[in-house]
């Protein structure tokens, strides 16, 4: 009877010392991930800046800071990118190009874009100024294919640029109401 006891509390007693040596591999796996983890975000989030513009299109619900030009956060890595061929939105003839991913990543801002459809609206918020803009065209061209944007005479331009697949760009255009 004593041996069937000190067997049995032996076995428990294993069982507990093997669950612990567990707890304390799995907490040590936990560890490793949460420093791999840090350590990725420490590498690909930036801090906050402040932002030079807001773009917002109520029907895909997006709203989404736009950087400086020569800011680091102004990069398709982190947020939606104003292209160095644009002219301000408050100017004249201005000519806004932004653009950003598509796909499923966190960072696909521009997923979206091609839900879009003629008469859709988009909006700029600048200077403590809201910039209405309605959607004209929109075009699936290859990556292949070089295509120019430029400014119209006597037009505010927005336009949006993003990818479709590995082979398409969707462009989409925008002028001031």
């Amino acid at each position: 009877m004593v041996r069937k006891r000190k067997i049995k509390l032996g076995f428990k007693f294993i069982t507990i010392i093997v669950f612990i040596l567990l707890l304390s591999h799995n907490q040590e796996i936990n560890t490793q991930i949460n420093n791999s983890l840090n350590m990725i975000a420490d590498r690909y989030l930036v801090k906050d800046e402040p932002y030079l513009m807001e773009l917002v299109i109520p029907k895909i619900n997006l709203k989404q800071k736009i950087y400086a030009k020569n800011s680091s956060l102004n990069n398709v890595k982190y947020h939606v990118m104003l292209l160095n061929e644009s002219t301000m939105v408050n100017k004249e003839e201005s000519y806004l190009i932004l653009a950003a991913h598509s796909g499923t990543s966190r960072i696909s801002y521009f997923r979206n874009l091609f839900k879009l459809d003629e008469g859709d609206e988009a909006y700029i918020y600048y200077d403590n100024k809201v910039y209405a803009y309605v959607l004209e065209s929109k075009m699936e061209v290859s990556k292949e294919k070089y295509v120019v944007l430029k400014p119209e005479k006597n037009r505010n331009i927005l336009t949006l640029v993003t990818c479709i697949g590995k082979e398409k760009r969707l462009i989409v255009n925008f002028s001031l109401k």
